[in-house]
């Protein structure tokens, strides 16, 4: 018979070693040094890793729970992202096209839908471009119940904010012929 708390101890451990890797291949060995695991996880191992990775996963995250609908709901934003679509509506404006034309904001819903698409019910994503301020281009994401991807949804976020940090630095070297850092 297999000890309970051996397994959840071996799960939690393969999950920090999935994101650790995710944050490793963007380069964010920042997130290494940090606290996944530090403290031991009890039998909620599983949320305690959920909450460290999304609060890694961008430059600003924000969680609620909306009682009535049993959702959790969380505001994920990083400024490379508003940074990319203010690029992208100043590109559409210097060659006349309209902003949902333009092949780089194509490509990023592109990249979006695939990389956060999940084959789990339970998850509702809202894409917002605005660019008015730093966190204007944004995600906000309700989980409910049903949804079980977390480790999934953590990974593809990741990949989707290095996507919006290359993407921004390959389009202002297009606008400006310059490269910027990232």
């Amino acid at each position: 018979m297999l000890d309970l708390p051996y397994v959840n101890a071996f799960n939690a451990h393969i999950e920090i070693l999935a994101l650790s890797k995710t944050f490793f291949d963007i380069g964010r060995q920042d997130v290494l040094k940090g606290s996944f695991g530090e403290n031991g996880y009890d039998g909620d191992f599983y949320a305690d890793i959920f909450f460290e990775g999304m609060e890694q996963a961008a430059e600003f995250v924000y969680a609620d729970y909306i009682e009535e609908w049993e959702v959790d709901k969380w505001f994920v934003a990083d400024e490379a992202m508003t940074r990319f679509y203010k690029l992208c509506k100043e590109l559409s404006r210097l060659h006349g096209i309209p902003f949902h034309d333009n092949p780089y904001v194509i490509k990023a819903e592109q990249f979006v839908r695939e990389t956060l698409t999940f084959y789990s019910g339970g998850l509702d994503i809202r894409f917002y471009t605005g660019t008015r301020h730093k966190y204007a281009s944004s995600f906000v994401i309700y989980i409910y119940p049903e949804f079980y991807a977390n480790l999934e949804l953590i990974q593809g976020l990741v990949k989707v904010f290095h996507f919006y940090k290359t993407e921004a630095v390959s389009l202002q070297a297009e606008l400006y012929g310059e490269r910027m850092a990232a």
